[in-house]
């Protein structure tokens, strides 16, 4: 009819930080989410049941949304089932754990606590909301989730479900949270975040990542190495980059004590030399993780986020792809 959900994407989408797979419907029967049993569809099926997931997770992503929602009530609920035979039921509350699928007439209602942000709409306004569930038993493998309808006035409208794995790294590119300084956009990109660059971009621009949790450096790590990939970026018109962009790293550290201290900027060393022109490589970048620390601080326990600052910027300038952010922990003798 004149009222759906035109020009939903296909394939893996960002929304809002997290990645969600879209199925196309002309690949899978015409079939494209899950619309579940209300009072005003009394036709649909109530549950579906035996999601396979297999795996253990930290966390789960839900992207969904409703119509006709009545606020405060239970709508819906997942149930999820770990292998070891023990089960638990999450509750969708209306306008608290998800809204409207109309974004833009019902976003002014969410309320200031509901949990839920949106996550995708289209270019009229609908679209779905993302929820994140913490999963209390992350050492669990689950099995299955089931989708079950409380059959009220609410219809549930379920897109897709995304899990965040236990060993997942907390710089991985859709944990870590992102500011940026200077004229850099900085975005999620394939394999990292994208420190972006426009006609306004300045020298000493830059970005900072901020990573999920801390992530520790291994007992007798002191001499070993911050590693991260990089590659280049696209220029303010899109085409990928020249290379050669030179740039430098903060690290921002947990200190034995608790508290956090940024060190010194360095210039990292980089395979080859520099970050070369070819989009379809990476380069792998490292510096001595005694001359990242802060002055005065012998040791800490962990690394809770990194600067990523350009340098002067070419007449050729083009972004930088950064991902990967990981210990090493034997000092390489650079």
């Amino acid at each position: 009819g004149e009222n759906h959900l035109r020009h939903a994407p296909w394939g893996v989408t960002d929304c809002n930080g997290v990645p969600f797979d879209f199925i196309r419907p002309d690949q899978n029967e015409d079939r494209a989410c899950v619309i579940l049993r209300s009072t005003r569809q009394p036709y649909l099926p109530e549950a579906v049941r035996g999601i396979a997931v297999n795996l253990r997770a930290e966390a789960l992503y839900f992207l969904h949304a409703g119509a006709w929602i009545v606020k405060d009530q239970e709508a819906f609920r997942y149930v999820v089932h770990y292998t070891d035979g023990t089960s638990l039921a999450i509750p969708m509350i209306g306008r608290r754990d998800f809204d409207d699928w109309w974004i833009d007439s019902r976003r002014a209602e969410l309320a200031s606590s509901a949990r839920c942000v949106p996550g995708w709409k289209n270019s009229e306004g609908r679209g779905f909301h993302v929820l994140r569930w913490e999963n209390p038993h992350p050492g669990k493998t689950i099995a299955t989730i089931d989708i079950e309808s409380a059959c009220t006035g609410t219809i549930p409208i379920i897109e897709a479900i995304t899990a965040e794995l236990t060993d997942e790294s907390p710089f991985a590119p859709w944990r870590v949270s992102m500011s940026a300084w200077g004229g850099v956009a900085a975005r999620r990109a394939e394999g990292g975040v994208e420190l972006a660059v426009g006609d306004g971009t300045k020298d000493w621009a830059g970005a900072s990542l901020r990573a999920a949790r801390p992530l520790p450096i291994p007992a007798g790590a002191a001499e070993g190495d911050l590693v991260f990939d990089v590659n280049g970026g696209r220029t303010p018109l899109g085409a990928a980059g020249p290379g050669g962009q030179s740039f430098q790293v903060c690290a921002v550290f947990v200190l034995p004590d608790g508290t956090e201290r940024s060190g010194p900027y360095i210039q990292p060393s980089v395979d080859g030399g520099s970050v070369d022109a070819d989009p379809w490589t990476w380069q792998v970048a490292r510096i001595p993780l005694r001359r990242l620390l802060p002055k005065g601080v012998a040791a800490a326990r962990a690394v809770a986020g990194v600067n990523v600052q350009f340098r002067v910027l070419p007449a050729t300038r083009s972004g930088l792809i950064v991902g990967g952010v990981r210990i090493h922990p034997q000092h390489n003798g650079q």
